[in-house]
This record gives structure tokens, sequence and C-alpha cells, in this order.
């Protein structure tokens, strides 16, 4: 199954008219693909996420998806790589990292649009994903 760790941060406000919410995904092969785990989700849960340093505040799962959101007061998010710093090495290496994603808000025909910074080269299903975790965040204002 497909493991996604994220976080989000609180929604800010843009315009009178935009507004984004920044999602935070944990991502394989340097940013570049879902992390993927032939484990238990009871094993990954409780034994694959808090070995590797994740705190885990709440979790469900979506088909062959694992949503875990990450409780960023207890997880050290500086402990890992971030997508920028994975893209600057010039070496070869699949890194994991947290790369950030913005899910946009248009407060006027209280629509979302899910659009995404540096979304080359990763899955066709990461607006799935992004719509699936901003459903579920309290962040999240519906206007």
């Amino acid at each position: 199954m497909f493991v996604i760790p994220y976080f989000t941060k609180p929604q800010i406000e843009t315009t009178i008219d935009w507004a984004f919410l920044p999602v935070y995904l944990f991502l394989d092969n340097k940013g570049r693909q879902l992390w993927y785990c032939e484990e238990s989700e009871q094993e990954i849960l409780q034994v694959i996420l808090p070995e590797n340093g994740f705190h885990i505040k709440s979790h469900w799962k979506q088909g062959d998806r694992l949503y875990v959101e990450i409780d960023t007061n207890l997880t050290n998010i500086h402990n890992f790589y971030s997508f920028e710093e994975v893209t600057r090495k010039k070496e070869k290496g699949k890194e994991e990292c947290w790369r950030r994603f913005f899910v946009f808000v248009c407060k006027k025909e209280s629509e979302k649009h899910l659009e995404t910074f540096w979304f080359n080269n990763l899955e066709k299903n990461i607006i799935e994903i992004l719509e699936s975790i901003s459903n579920k965040n309290e962040h999240f204002k519906r206007y």
C-alpha cells in the first residue's frame, strides 16, 4: 500500500478572492513518487513510522492509500530532508523528503482549485491526494 505521511499549515489569506492551504507530503525518490510499503497497516502505524521518527496525529485508509497526519509538535520535521535540499544535491540518490503543495481556494465561487508548484514528474494522482487531505483538514475553511 502507499503510505502518505502529511501535515498542513494554517490556511494563508492572500487576497479578497483567494487563499491557499500549504500541504506537505512525505515522498520517496527525491520527492518524485509516493512511498510504497508491503507491510500491513498495523505494522506501518505501530512499528515503521514510530521507528523512523514520525508521531501520528490521525490516519485513515482510502483504497490502496494510507493517509497519516503527522503531529508536528512531536515530530522533528528538521530531522528529515526537504524537497529543496534533495534537489540541490548533485549526487544520485533516492532520499525521502517533505515536499510542499498548495490547495487554492477561490472564495467568491466557493470552489477549491487544486494546483501545485514543482509538479513535474509526480504521479497523476497527486491532485486526488491533496483533495482527500483538504477534505479532512481542520484548517481548510469552506466559504
